[in-house]
């Protein structure tokens, strides 16, 4: 039978967490603007959104670059589309229909 087990603590604690990854050794976890990076051992504080918010959509590729979308910010909603492409590295790119 498979069991949880505690690993390690996010440094920031809070709810609305937007989060995605690969395996047990690399993810990103976000919210309100802070974003930490599992290692598979332990979690590490990296580049922030650039528009802070709460219950985004995400996804990932087969690395640890993932989007981030959409969301509720300090107002009611974001349109926000940002691009996470490693640590230190974060990027927010605009979308708009044609």
């Amino acid at each position: 039978m498979d069991a949880w087990t505690e690993v390690a603590d996010l440094n920031t604690a809070n709810g609305g967490r937007i989060s995605f990854g690969q395996d047990n050794s690399n993810a990103i976890s976000a919210t309100g603007g802070n974003t930490e990076l599992w290692n598979g051992s332990s979690w590490t504080e990296t580049t922030d959104m650039s528009v802070p918010r709460f219950n985004a959509g995400a996804g990932e590729t087969p690395s640890t670059a993932g989007i981030i979308f959409g969301g509720s910010s300090p107002a009611p909603y974001s349109t926000a589309t940002e691009l996470f492409t490693g640590a230190g590295a974060g990027q927010t790119r605009t979308f708009t229909d044609s």
